[in-house]
């Protein structure tokens, strides 16, 4: 877990992240008066005003909560971006693998038995191997 939580800051460095504050909103004091409302009640000034206090605050709190929302999708796309480009450089290691294995395996078929006389069968091993050893160790390169 404490590897994790040293990853996460390290790319929180390297990415430039800053904390953000986060507002939290009290329930409000007229929550437990009853909301119906009858016409002379919306007569009074007094009252009218304080709906328009509660609607200037939850107007706030949706504008605040916009800048999350637009920041949550953007955040989203760039981490599955980086998700793909992960994936993709794993099978790029894992084919390097591969193709280094089996060229040094080629390529080391014709040290088997130094007593045989060296044949074409054992030239072309011997190329392909190193082929693919250097095709691999090419595409590698190119990558970083």
């Amino acid at each position: 877990m404490n590897k994790k939580k040293q990853i996460d800051e390290n790319i929180d460095k390297e990415n430039d992240a800053k904390e953000i504050e986060i507002k939290t909103y009290k329930k409000h004091i007229y929550s437990k008066i009853e909301r119906i409302l009858s016409e002379d009640d919306l007569k009074n000034p007094a009252i009218i005003k304080l709906i328009l206090d509660d609607n200037e605050l939850l107007k706030d709190q949706i504008d605040s909560l916009k800048y999350y929302v637009d920041n949550y999708h953007e955040v989203d796309k760039e981490l599955s971006i980086y998700k793909e480009r992960n994936n993709k450089n794993i099978s790029h290691e894992i084919l390097h693998d591969v193709c280094i294995t089996i060229g040094g395996l080629l390529a080391g078929f014709i040290a088997i038995d130094f007593t045989k006389p060296i044949t074409t069968k054992n030239i072309f091993f011997l190329g392909i191997g190193l082929v693919l050893i250097l095709g691999s160790s090419i595409s590698k390169w190119r990558k970083k």
